[in-house]
């Protein structure tokens, strides 16, 4: 069954995803009331192959608008 990752009900955006093993890791955009309406970018990740998600972690948490997130996971 599907789990929302967003933290309300804003809009929310351009998901990226990135796995290494059994880690997921998730990045997205996201309106937020808190910042004055703006957009900012989130993270979320998963230590059991997605089947639980941390809760949303306001990366950016600016004044200004944040988009369009890019994530990457190495193996070294």
């Amino acid at each position: 069954m599907p789990k929302p990752l967003s933290n309300g009900a804003e809009n929310s955006g351009d998901p990226q995803i990135s796995s290494q093993g059994n880690n997921v890791y998730f990045v997205w955009e996201e309106e937020t009331t808190s910042t004055s309406n703006n957009r900012d970018i989130f993270f979320a990740s998963s230590d059991n192959s997605g089947e639980d998600f941390s809760l949303g972690h306001n990366l950016s948490n600016s004044t200004g608008d944040s988009e369009t997130p890019q994530i990457s996971s190495n193996t070294s």
